[in-house]
């Protein structure tokens, strides 16, 4: 609503009666005389302002109470006298009388200003008649123009003087009550209306400067005496005079508490692998999330959780973000936001991890194990079967697998099968974290591995002298009995090497059955009907390492300069 506040002219002669100066009466040159003014107000109708405003019903209107101090300045905005209205209580008529000192000619501006020619609006107290009110914030301005001078008697002629005010009015009716509106707009001084004591109400009335013919913005800000603020942002074009009306519902900032810590996907979370953040709640409106980029991942939010959702399995980062919705009451705070990345998917099974679930896995040179040699060529190079996963005291930690092919293509001494697993771990080196694997771990210098006796028992002097050595190497006859009691049957022991030596009556299956179920493992049909070396030195008899010979189905010795074949493992 808007009621214009009406120009108030003052119009009339300025009948300026001289107190002469003694012994300067014939004198008309004196640079500053002494002038008396009355100045008669005209009310032009029944809402024309002058000084002091009250409120008739819904309607601002003026009335003058005989207090009012008007004061006059010159074009070098000196103070150069000031005029007092005789009281109207009902209206805008009165007379304005007081003493100037100027030194005043034709043709000459004079301003006349209520309540001074500096206007503050900084500090109000929300009401019309109060202290820091409205009324007491109503700065009016009126030109006027010296038409003639009469110097033997001291009388200016003068324009009429027409008021205008230097701000509008405004009654903000704001929802919910508070103590103090604090109203800030881009070139103008904060103002403060705040009401007395300690009271809260719905009802601010404000003077503000003119916008100067544009609308302006204003941020409101209400605050209660609980110091909980409620904000509010309007556009307005003020017109000087005018009263507006209007409601104002003020907001309270939302909140949203959102843990910033980054989420990673790792390299085995694949698609639709999922991952939380919790700890998650605002206050104001509910919660939305949203992903920088739906091809690397989802997001959802429910009960304090947020759900990021992977569905790409390359690498990335994407922000998430998280914003509050307010309600009628609130207003929304600044977004959170934390980073996911996800580093490329990669479903191998890192060598520390492996377990007794992961037999029959394919190891590759990334140092992982696969469940399928398809995988492990697909993010690496296969090279290699785990046949048994488990621990074998100073023999393996994790697993042991044989080599997909074997070292050589033709039949080989003991030496020279050394050499040939050299070079095949050479050509399928295997990294894992920082080591790589890539030389014969099982000899050194030709010897052997281990050496067991051809008995049933091992003394404390045979078996292997010193800790499991990890990488590959020729398989020891515990190595090839671990292989054998994975891809058949039977229950092998390190510290009891049945079998060895003892014919026919080898316990973990046929020969002929273990080769086949090794090519079938080992994607192929190159492990061949023959014997293979292992790196175990037959016990008191150093010309001589035990061989497996799988048309045969047993373990037997073998000079090390004849020639069998050789497949290499790998020991982890």
């Amino acid at each position: 609503m808007m009621i214009r506040l009406l120009k108030q002219t003052i119009w009339g002669v300025l009948l300026l009666a001289a107190a002469l100066l003694a012994g300067c009466a014939e004198d008309a040159t004196v640079e500053q005389q002494r002038w008396h003014v009355s100045i008669k107000a005209d009310r032009q109708n029944d809402d024309a302002l002058t000084r002091s405003l009250y409120l008739d019903g819904t309607a601002l209107k003026a009335k003058w109470t005989g207090t009012e101090v008007l004061k006059v300045y010159n074009s070098s905005d000196e103070e150069v006298g000031t005029l007092t209205a005789s009281a109207n209580l009902t209206g805008g008529s009165t007379t304005l009388t007081g003493d100037l000192t100027a030194d005043v000619n034709v043709g000459d501006k004079l301003y006349i200003w209520s309540p001074s020619n500096t206007p503050d609006y900084t500090v109000q107290d929300g009401t019309v008649d109060g202290t820091n009110g409205i009324s007491a914030k109503d700065y009016i301005k009126a030109e006027i123009e010296v038409e003639a001078k009469d110097n033997a008697n001291h009388i200016l002629k003068t324009t009429d003087a027409t008021f205008e005010h230097q701000q509008s009015f405004t009654k903000f009716s704001v929802t919910p009550a508070i103590h103090s509106l604090k109203i800030e707009a881009a070139g103008m001084s904060d103002i403060t209306a705040t009401l007395s004591g300690t009271t809260e109400g719905n009802n601010f009335y404000v003077a503000l400067p003119n916008t100067g013919g544009s609308a302006k913005s204003f941020t409101f800000t209400g605050t209660t005496n609980a110091s909980v603020a409620y904000s509010a942002t309007k556009s307005k074009q003020l017109v000087d005079g005018n009263y507006y009306t209007g409601s104002m519902d003020l907001k309270t900032a939302g909140s949203i508490t959102c843990p910033t810590e980054a989420l990673s996907f790792s390299a085995s979370n694949g698609a639709n692998a999922t991952i939380t953040k919790t700890g998650v709640s605002c206050s104001g409106g509910s919660i939305s999330v949203s992903s920088s980029n739906n091809n690397y991942c989802t997001v959802s939010y429910s009960s304090g959780t947020i759900t990021v959702k992977r569905v790409s399995e390359a690498a990335w980062t994407a922000t998430i973000t998280v914003s509050l919705t307010p309600d009628a009451n609130h207003t929304a705070p600044t977004d959170e936001t934390f980073t996911v990345s996800a580093t490329a998917y990669d479903p191998g099974v890192d060598f520390d991890n492996v377990t007794s679930s992961h037999k029959g896995y394919y190891i590759a040179k990334n140092g992982k194990a696969y469940s399928t040699m398809a995988l492990a060529n697909q993010y690496s190079t296969a090279v290699g079967y785990i046949c048994y996963a488990g621990s074998v005291d100073k023999y393996f930690s994790k697993f042991i697998a044989i080599a997909l092919n074997d070292a050589h293509t033709t039949s080989t001494t003991y030496s020279d099968a050394q050499s040939k697993v050299g070079t095949y771990a050479s050509n399928n080196a295997v990294t894992v974290g920082s080591t790589t694997y890539n030389t014969n771990s099982g000899s050194s210098g030709g010897s052997c591995y281990d050496n067991v006796r051809n008995d049933t028992s091992i003394p404390s002097s045979g078996r292997r002298d010193g800790s499991a050595a990890k990488g590959w190497r020729i398989p020891t006859v515990t190595d090839w009995r671990y292989i054998f009691h994975g891809l058949g049957n039977g229950t092998p022991s390190a510290t009891s090497p049945v079998g060895v030596g003892s014919g026919s009556s080898y316990p973990y299956g046929d020969g002929s059955t273990l080769r086949t179920a090794i090519n079938t493992a080992c994607g192929n049909t190159a492990l061949q009907s023959y014997g293979y070396w292992s790196s175990s030195e037959i016990a008191n008899s150093s010309q001589n390492a035990w061989v497996y010979a799988f048309p045969y189905s047993y373990f037997g010795g073998n000079h090390k300069t004849g020639n069998v074949y050789v497949r290499a493992v790998f020991a982890y």
